[in-house]
């Protein structure tokens, strides 16, 4: 991730505004000083685990920003633990600039083309949602309509492959694939 989001913010224009949701720990230093960069961080706060200060409480359901405000919305691995992510997905282009860049990973099964997902009214014990979905806290097992979700709420994604150079460099799995909205060209040049 760190190295997309590298070429990415090398290459947009200065100043920029990034929205990270769930931050993970290992990019949100690097991103909180990067230079350029108006970096904001929000989760929405679960009992059992902490959170810096910079961490915003926020629900994805309902961003608490102007329409149009983010050069850079990253979410990684957070839809699937959502029930509405039609709603959370509509969001983030809400307050994703028409030019900006989103990066949203999932989990997904590209065997499967329909998304299993528990309806509300289900109300699947954790158990059922690891042995039905593969983690206590999942909701959904997204199929490879996935990208149909995306662009029917204006977010199209290109699946960007890292280059074989990037994956000998840093050591990554080759079968890894970061879906971008509106990606930059130079990562085009890393285009499956």
């Amino acid at each position: 991730m760190k190295i997309i989001l590298e070429k990415i913010l090398r290459n947009i224009p200065k100043p920029a505004k990034m929205l990270h949701i769930a931050p993970e720990v290992q990019l949100r230093d690097w991103l909180r000083n990067y230079s350029g960069l108006t970096y904001i961080a929000g989760d929405k706060r679960t009992e059992g685990y902490t959170y810096p200060d910079y961490v915003t409480d926020m629900d994805i359901m309902s961003l608490p920003f102007e329409d149009n405000s983010f050069d850079v919305v990253m979410c990684s691995h957070v839809l699937e633990h959502v029930f509405d992510d039609i709603k959370a997905m509509s969001e983030f282009r809400r307050v994703l600039k028409p030019d900006g860049i989103a990066i949203i990973q999932v989990p997904y099964n590209s065997d499967q083309k329909i998304t299993d997902e528990e309806k509300e009214s289900e109300h699947l014990t954790p158990q059922q949602r690891k042995q039905r979905f593969g983690q206590f806290d999942h909701v959904k097992t997204y199929g490879l309509d996935f990208f149909d979700r995306m662009s029917n709420c204006n977010l199209p994604v290109t699946l960007i492959k890292m280059s074989k150079t990037d994956c000998d460099t840093y050591a990554l799995f080759d079968w890894e694939n970061f879906m971008v909205v509106n990606p930059l060209p130079i990562l085009m040049e890393n285009i499956e």
